[in-house]
């Protein structure tokens, strides 16, 4: 029979390595809350930054922890191996089953509207006319001959189908409190993914609609941002009658973005476009909201190992394609060389000519992502561009006909 030993952690002489392991042990929330005011010694390794990685590692969270090669970046691990608010949803999904699922997908019929507790999910969400709402458990659909040849079945367990009238909901999502330092929000600025499936009943044409907002600390919208910067996105999907049945992911990534963002507003609604009374507008399933480690801010000296962590074998291809590569990268030396020349020569001729044309009047650089109304401010701003220089060419040639 194996023997009890108890050890006096207050014993100067234990080895470091054995706190280390026995707070490994402990849960987490524990850790942050007490262990730091048992001893001197319990505080100095909670303090440590590789304690929490190992923690993180040990509790099975490896995703939870940044790339190796980004591990030197100041990194807040306590918060992260609480949190958790890299890589995963930041909503709440709707549960598979419910308690009572036949009449949770009747509860309108039953008891004229569905509370909270029916909808299930993330509490945040606020829903306008939530009668216009649905929870069905599985989704409605026709037949199997109206479905899509790639329709997956076991993709969605549950969803939200909306009515005749506009269904709308929107959750608000503050990024501090889900764990997200301001170093990393303002200083990398980590790819942003909202996304949502969408599908519709064959018999009845459907329309959703999505909105996404980047938001400042105060909640309010960014104003007057160089159009490379994006905080908005919005988007329409119409299903028209008897379309195949399937499921289509509507997703957009916010890469760049401006100093500041703390918040995230995504709404989505929808309706059906038949006015038929019930629930045959458009179906809504797994919303979400996705921070990943992928930063679009990083410091210089970090891009070049993330590019070598990225392309481990980058050295054994440019061995074994070494004559084929070079022969490539020798002839698009050439081309840009030729054309290089040539653009000089057309410089010249103009010059010559004294006619002076316009900046990127002929070859403007392909836009960034902007929002509906900024690249309609864009493109009046082109044409006005673009017509003022062709009248500066009429008007040239008038005056010095050839």
């Amino acid at each position: 029979m194996a023997q009890k030993v108890l050890l006096d952690l207050s014993d100067e002489k234990l080895p470091e390595f054995l706190h280390f392991e026995i707070l490994l042990r402990l849960n987490t929330k524990e850790l942050i809350k007490n262990c730091t005011l048992v001893s001197k010694k319990w505080n100095s390794i909670l303090a440590q930054t590789q304690f929490w990685i190992q923690k993180c590692e040990y509790d099975g969270h490896n995703e939870a922890l940044p790339p190796v090669h980004l591990r030197q970046l100041p990194f807040n691990y306590k918060k992260i191996c609480l949190k958790n608010p890299f890589g995963r949803n930041l909503i709440q999904a709707y549960p598979n089953q419910l308690k009572n699922p036949r009449n949770a997908c009747r509860c309108e019929q039953i008891h004229g509207s569905c509370s909270d507790k029916d909808f299930g999910g993330d509490p945040r969400w606020i829903y306008q006319q939530k009668q216009r709402f649905s929870h069905e458990i599985p989704p409605f659909f026709l037949g199997h001959e109206h479905f899509d040849k790639d329709f997956d079945f076991n993709l969605i367990d549950s969803c939200l189908a909306t009515s005749n009238c506009w269904s709308s909901k929107e959750i608000m999502i503050d990024l501090l409190k889900e764990g997200f330092d301001e170093f990393v929000l303002d200083q990398l600025r980590p790819t942003i993914t909202i996304s949502e499936y969408v599908a519709h009943r064959a018999d009845c044409g459907a329309i959703y609609h999505m909105e996404a907002y980047l938001l400042t600390k105060n909640k309010k919208l960014f104003q007057n941002l160089p159009p490379e910067m994006v905080t908005r996105f919005e988007t329409r999907k119409t299903f028209a009658q008897w379309e195949s049945q399937k499921w289509v992911k509507i997703e957009h990534c916010f890469k760049k973005y401006p100093i500041g963002v703390r918040y995230i507003l995504f709404k989505s609604d929808g309706k059906d476009l038949q006015w038929w009374v019930g629930h045959y507008g458009s179906k809504m399933a797994k919303p979400s909201v996705v921070v990943h480690y992928e930063f679009n801010n990083m410091p210089d000296e970090l891009k070049t190992d993330a590019e070598k962590s990225e392309n481990p074998c980058s050295g054994t291809m440019d061995v074994e394609d070494r004559d084929g590569n070079a022969e490539t990268s020798k002839n698009k030396k050439e081309e840009g060389e030729q054309e290089e020349a040539e653009e000089q020569e057309e410089d010249f001729d103009d010059a010559d000519n004294g006619i002076d044309l316009p900046h990127n009047l002929w070859n403007d650089a392909p836009p960034e992502p902007i929002s509906l109304q900024q690249s309609r401010r864009v493109f009046r701003g082109n044409h006005r561009r673009r017509g003022n220089g062709f009248r500066t060419l009429r008007n040239l040639i008038g005056r010095n006909p050839p």
